[in-house]
């Protein structure tokens, strides 16, 4: 009986620390969003542009950086077939269908009497 007491008593404070924390979290946002409708809109105007400049020169970086990327792997590709047609054996650990190779030379069959 008394452990269940406490245990509910322990239960009840964690809720109320919880619930403490999360009105504190909601306080700070408030704050933060009266410093911003304090400021003057000529600054929040200039940060914005300078983000949108930043993200515009990073959406550059990034297709050109994917242009590098498919190149690479463009190559790559080309660099896994070289070497399955050289050493057919590996062709399967690299992913590659094994060719059958045709040996040239003489090829004998049986022919079944009738």
């Amino acid at each position: 009986m008394i452990q269940q007491k406490e245990n509910i008593d322990k239960k009840s404070l964690i809720r109320e620390n919880e619930k403490n924390l999360a009105e504190d979290d909601f306080g700070i946002e408030e704050s933060s969003v009266m410093i911003t409708s304090e400021s003057s809109g000529n600054t929040v105007v200039n940060r914005l542009q300078e983000q949108i400049n930043q993200l515009q020169q990073d959406k550059e970086s990034l297709e050109i950086d994917n242009v590098c990327l498919k190149q690479r792997n463009h190559e790559l590709k080309n660099r896994i077939d070289d070497v399955a047609t050289h050493f057919p054996k590996t062709s399967i650990l690299l992913g590659k269908k094994p060719k059958k190779v045709r040996k040239k030379g003489f090829k004998i069959t049986l022919k079944k009497n009738k």
